[in-house]
C-alpha cells in the first residue's frame, strides 16, 4: 500500500458511543419487545423481572414492550460508554488502535 498513511486512534468520543449504540439497541429492544408482545412471547427473563419488580407487575402490552425497549436501550449504551471510557484510558497508557488508512 503505497499511498496508506498510518493512523493512530487515541481517543473515541464518549456521547457519540453513547448515542450511536444506544439508539441500536432502542431499535433492536423496541423491535424485539412490540412483537414479543404480539406474538405472546415472555422477553421478560426472571432476572430481569427480580432486578425491576415493577415489570412484571405491569404485564404483557405495548407499554411493558416499549418499557423493555428503552431500557435495553440505555443499558447498552451505558456499557459501551464505559468500555469508551476504559479505551480511552488505556490508549493515554499504552497506545492507541493503529491502521493504515488509503486516501
Amino acid at each position: 500500500m503505497k499511498d496508506a498513511r498510518n493512523v493512530e486512534l487515541r481517543c473515541i468520543h464518549v456521547l457519540a458511543v453513547f448515542r450511536f449504540f444506544g439508539g441500536i439497541f432502542l431499535i433492536v429492544g423496541l423491535i424485539i419487545g412490540l412483537f414479543g408482545n404480539l406474538l405472546k412471547v415472555d422477553v421478560m427473563s426472571t432476572s430481569i423481572a427480580r432486578a425491576f419488580p415493577f415489570i412484571s407487575k405491569l404485564g404483557p402490552g405495548i407499554f411493558a414492550g416499549v418499557l423493555f425497549g428503552v431500557l435495553y436501550g440505555l443499558t447498552a449504551a451505558v456499557v459501551s460508554s464505559i468500555f469508551a471510557l476504559l479505551y480511552n484510558f488505556f490508549a493515554a497508557l499504552l497506545g492507541g488502535l493503529k491502521f493504515d488508512v488509503k486516501d
